[in-house]
């Protein structure tokens, strides 16, 4: 086999019917090499499990490695809704599995298909790296992690740029601000209509 598809993964848009989708081109060497998360036209996202109930997703590949489909829900329940998307996202493990013994006797096949599982794995890697906050290739690189400190030092705090521009967390509390007396007037009105007034 040969990877030259990009992809990792396949969106699909719900219309109230459709409970079939195919992952295609995406190749999976078995039923938990992916993940299927759901959008709502709310905008709320949900991680889906593979399992038989209403609110699971099943796998079907005809011969693995392959392609092949989801069914959602598994059984029941009710179909992905006109403006919610369904995505299928090609994870692998982390790891290599595969143990050639010196001198010993192997399938290039079996070497090939390791080949492929490495491609994949940068594929879903440089995927969330394009999503990530990253610099511009003319900076240097900082180390984030050092900068925005342990959960404890974030808590409650905002995430922003210090004065050279560097990632920093700011030290003001994220439910206090600094406003005007007259931005105060509007702020404890408890209706739009009675800050209209105020004005």
């Amino acid at each position: 086999m040969t990877v030259l598809i990009q992809n990792t993964k396949v969106t699909a848009n719900g219309n109230g019917v459709a409970t079939s989708f195919s992952f295609s081109p995406l190749v999976i060497f078995k039923d938990t090499d992916i993940v299927v998360t759901t959008l709502s036209a709310a905008g709320v996202t949900t991680t889906l499990t593979k399992g038989t109930g209403a609110t699971n997703y099943s796998v079907s590949v005809t011969t693995y490695p392959g392609t092949g489909s989801i069914t959602y829900p598994a059984a029941g329940g009710t179909a992905l809704a006109t403006g919610a998307s369904i995505t299928i996202k090609r994870v692998m493990p982390l790891e290599q599995a595969t143990d050639l013994e010196n001198q010993g006797g192997y399938l290039a096949e079996t070497q090939e298909q390791q080949y492929d599982k490495f491609v994949m794995i940068d594929l879903q890697q440089q995927d969330d790296l394009d999503r990530a906050i990253k610099l511009p290739v003319s900076e240097t690189g900082t180390d984030t992690k050092t900068r925005i400190g342990t959960s404890a030092n974030r808590a409650s705090k905002y995430l922003g740029f210090d004065a050279s521009g560097n990632i920093a967390v700011i030290a003001a509390a994220a439910n206090t601000a600094t406003v005007s007396a007259f931005m105060v007037t509007l702020l404890d009105d408890l209706d739009a209509a009675a800050a209209a007034v105020t004005l």
